[in-house]
């Protein structure tokens, strides 16, 4: 809290009589919902996460990140440096593809809960030859 936040509250509280209310901030962000960004960028952004979701492949959100980074270093070449792109952040990239869809982006492969309960528990599972299932109460196959 800063400095003149604690000095503006009890001036606040006084002047309104003793009504806790005075204490609420009046003021809002003007800045919600929009993007920092400029068009270019986003149109770099769009144009990565369009080619994540054409080519089938197991990658991560800062794998995507990474290839914003490169996209952005081919359209930096041979510019001005006052002309040039900056670089998005992590987290704005991660954003990004959570709301374009992670599943349709990243294609991670199924972790290990999908995976089935563990095989080869040595307790001399299948002696008789058939494999009916899973036993939890014995943890082996039966």
């Amino acid at each position: 809290m800063s400095r003149g936040s604690v000095e503006r509250y009890p001036r606040a509280y006084e002047a309104s009589g003793g009504d806790i209310r005075a204490l609420v901030p009046t003021t809002t962000r003007r800045d919600t919902g929009r993007s920092a960004l400029d068009a270019e960028m986003e149109e770099v952004i769009a144009g990565v996460l369009g080619e994540c979701r054409a080519a089938s492949a197991q990658r991560t959100a800062r794998a995507v990140y990474y290839m914003v980074v490169e996209r952005v270093r081919v359209r930096n070449q041979g510019r001005a440096p006052e002309e040039r792109l900056g670089l998005p952040g992590v987290s704005t990239i991660e954003r990004r593809v959570r709301a374009a869809g992670a599943s349709g982006v990243l294609r991670r492969r199924p972790g290990r809960a999908s995976a089935g309960p563990p095989r080869g528990c040595g307790q001399g599972c299948g002696r008789c030859g058939r494999w009916s299932g899973w036993s939890w109460t014995t943890r082996c196959w039966t």
